[in-house]
């Protein structure tokens, strides 16, 4: 099978998925659209004026090459990731889960990193080429599965094997802190690694529910690196004299909103595929913990599926 075969066949499995275009520099490589009525050369020549215009804004503004584009319209969304000399374009409609569709394109610009001259072009396309060795990046010796990994500018901490739950009551709301802290942490890092961090932070600080717990998230903002300001959650539980379960109810509340809202954007198992290493690590430390201090029971039904999963 032709790599660009294989790449839509990776894409055909999401749901709303319309079809995909590949092209070089001067033509199009690759394409399969559905519905056939959807005019290729208008959207090629747009797709191309886009990033052109992308590049030369971030060329001048010192931000680097541009990675991806995601377009938004009324009835379609289209995703354009350009990786050297080849530009993918993938077509969606809005009953596809972006996430979903940025997951699988994270997937697969690993295959496409190694095409900067196609060897072979499928017989439909009218092009002349001499064909080349497909070439690997420096040091990239074969195909790496999965996704790339992205490395945000937060790291997660090193997780003790398991934790004691102390008896004091101070200790406890310290532990429980702690906990959420983690969690919260690993939900940034997750989006982070996906969807970049410009991104994951303004879609964590659209979740914040701060009408339903204006007292724990007064003042609270979401900072540059997408991690939501800890720090000023545990002031204000210290000013408005929380109380432990208070504490867990609004915490709870919150990481519930941020799941609610990601679940809507990617799909729950997009956004579970993000932060799961995370995760699975919380619970391998603090399982015991939560659910000795009742955080466990409250917790968005969609992440306590990570920690039913086999360890």
């Amino acid at each position: 099978m032709h790599i660009f075969d294989e790449i839509y066949q990776d894409f055909k499995k999401i749901n709303g998925f319309n079809g995909i275009i590949v092209m070089d520099d001067q033509s199009i490589l690759y394409d399969k659209i559905t519905p056939e009525k959807v005019d290729k050369t208008k959207i090629e020549s747009m797709a191309r004026v886009i990033n052109e215009s992308s590049q030369k804004l971030l060329k001048r503004t010192g931000q680097g090459r541009c990675k991806t584009i995601i377009l938004e319209f009324q009835k379609n969304n289209m995703i354009l990731l350009d990786i050297e000399e080849i530009h993918l374009l993938i077509i969606a409609d809005k009953s596809a889960k972006l996430g979903h569709v940025i997951l699988v394109s994270e997937k697969n610009r690993k295959k496409l990193h190694k095409i900067e001259k196609v060897s072979e072009v499928p017989s439909k396309i009218k092009k002349e080429t001499t064909p080349e060795e497909p070439r690997s990046l420096p040091g990239e010796k074969e195909e790496v599965k999965g996704l790339p990994e992205i490395k945000p500018p937060i790291s997660f901490p090193t997780m003790e094997k398991e934790v004691k739950i102390p008896i004091n009551e101070k200790e406890k709301i310290e532990l429980a802190l702690e906990i959420y802290e983690n969690i919260l942490l690993a939900m940034s890092i997750g989006a982070s690694k996906i969807m970049g961090v410009a991104p994951a932070r303004g879609m964590l600080k659209k979740s914040l529910p701060y009408n339903k717990c204006p007292q724990i998230l007064k003042g609270v903002e979401v900072k540059a690196n997408a991690a939501i300001e800890f720090n000023t959650i545990k002031s204000n539980i210290e000013r408005f004299q929380y109380k432990p379960d208070d504490i867990i109810k609004d915490l709870n509340g919150i990481i519930w909103s941020i799941t609610e809202n990601y679940g809507r954007v990617m799909g729950y198992d997009a956004f579970r595929g993000m932060i799961r290493p995370e995760f699975k690590s919380i619970y391998e430390t603090y399982g015991m913990a939560m659910k000795e201090l009742g955080i466990i029971n409250g917790i968005h039904p969609e992440l306590k599926k990570l920690w039913e999963e086999p360890i």
